[in-house]
């Protein structure tokens, strides 16, 4: 998992002419670099903790706002190749396994049973994978996602064997859901996408905001077996100081029987799903928000790459997102362990606004990362005392004072209540 979806490890051009497709190539993302030519420097995350000293389209992902990974990922493209793109398809396996589900099977040549939205996933994670010792510089895993994409859209294009009008409601979910994201270097496509949502940029909100951003820097899959909740409680009994509290656990259920400290390799290609979980995690907050207490956890030397030993502590990211309070923190989760990390926030009295009628509205708009299922969260909203709330969010309920709200973070979603004196 990377801010703006999973690790980057294929990529695909395709070219159309007059709305047909004239070629389509894939490639692994370790093949478009190309060493012997200088890159700038990576995130200073990535050097701090992957002992990563350039940056490649592999790792070009690093920001949550999909239009500035998406320029990142053209530029290192184009790097090395004759020509440049005109926009970028990111797309995860989730996405690939529900399109397969509207589409029904396909057969992939070389593979005997067709490919379904059942098996798809456990294809992709395991296609062939030679026994240990037997890894040739022939192999590569991600062939299988070259083989899969001309049947998957020769199927589309031909409109048989499914519906269209299910493949128009599976598509819209997926990009509402952030499964797919676009950008397209064309003005008028970019206004429709950011219109619908379905670019992933990541901008200030008129009101309270919240986006809790991972990073799996621990050359690891664990995120696909990681379990996760966010519990936020928001206090705005005092008008003037809102205070936003954030406790995000995670669970690592598998258990390989081994410690921490025996770090990834820096040049594996192949990672394992069952390790440890190495996370880079952020918090974004309203511009002027700020940090009065958290629960950082310290990591050993010997769990890290470069055998530094990493103070508990939270950083203040200056150099992350204009508009925002950015604090991130880096911590393990060992196999079968479970850890919980929490942020006390104190934001901005403007989040809260007065209306002509002397209401009150406070807006909270929780933003949904990339590649994400769908995400517990429980909420908590403290009100002042003694005022008459006029509006409150569908599914929360109101008692003494406080409103309570359980969901799951599929999307986008805006918090909304008005009150009075």
């Amino acid at each position: 998992m990377r801010a703006t979806g999973g690790f980057l490890t294929a990529v695909g051009s395709v070219v159309i002419r007059d709305g047909e497709i004239i070629n389509m190539v894939f490639e692994n993302s370790y093949d478009i670099d190309d060493l012997s030519k200088p890159y700038p420097p990576p995130p200073w995350q990535l050097t701090e903790y992957m002992d990563a000293s350039i940056y490649l389209l592999r790792d070009s992902n690093w920001s949550p706002d999909f239009p500035t990974t998406a320029a990142w990922a053209e530029y290192l493209y184009a790097y090395t190749r004759s020509h440049s793109v005109d926009g970028i398809l990111a797309i995860d396996q989730y996405a690939i396994a529900k399109i397969l589900e509207t589409t029904g099977p396909v057969k992939v040549t070389g593979y005997e049973q067709p490919i379904t939205s059942e098996n798809i996933l456990e294809t992709m994670r395991a296609s062939k994978v030679p026994q240990e010792g037997e890894i040739d510089s022939d192999w590569d895993r991600k062939d299988f996602i070259g083989e899969l994409a001309p049947p998957i859209l020769e199927k589309i294009m031909s409109g048989q064997g499914f519906s269209w009008e299910g493949m128009i409601k599976t598509i819209t979910k997926l990009l509402d859901e952030k499964h797919i994201i676009l950008q397209f270097d064309d003005e008028n496509i970019t206004n429709l996408l950011i219109e619908q949502g379905w670019n992933g940029q990541v901008v200030p909100f008129a009101g309270d905001y919240l986006m809790v951003v991972d990073s799996n820097i621990g050359f690891s899959k664990t995120n696909a077996i990681i379990e996760q909740n966010i519990d936020i409680e928001i206090d705005i009994a005092d008008l003037a100081k809102p205070r936003k509290n954030i406790k995000i656990t995670y669970f690592n259920p598998l258990d390989n029987g081994k410690d921490c400290d025996e770090p990834g390799e820096k040049e594996d290609r192949y990672y394992p799903i069952i390790r440890c979980y190495g996370n880079y995690l952020r918090i974004y907050s309203p511009e002027g928000s700020l940090l009065t207490a958290a629960t950082p956890h310290p990591v050993p030397a010997e769990w890290t790459l470069n055998g530094q030993f990493v103070p508990a502590r939270v950083d203040t990211l200056t150099d992350d997102l204009d508009g925002f309070s950015v604090f991130g923190t880096y911590f393990f989760v060992p196999s079968g362990d479970t850890l919980s990390t929490s942020f006390a926030l104190e934001t901005p009295a403007s989040v809260i606004t007065q209306q002509a009628d002397d209401s009150y509205v406070y807006r909270l708009k929780i933003q949904k990362q990339p590649g994400t299922i769908a995400i517990p969260i429980s909420l908590r909203l403290i009100l002042p005392d003694e005022v008459i709330v006029a509006q409150t969010p569908k599914g929360f309920a109101l008692e003494n004072g406080t409103l309570t709200g359980k969901f799951q973070l599929r999307e986008d979603i805006i918090i909304e209540v008005v009150f009075s004196y």
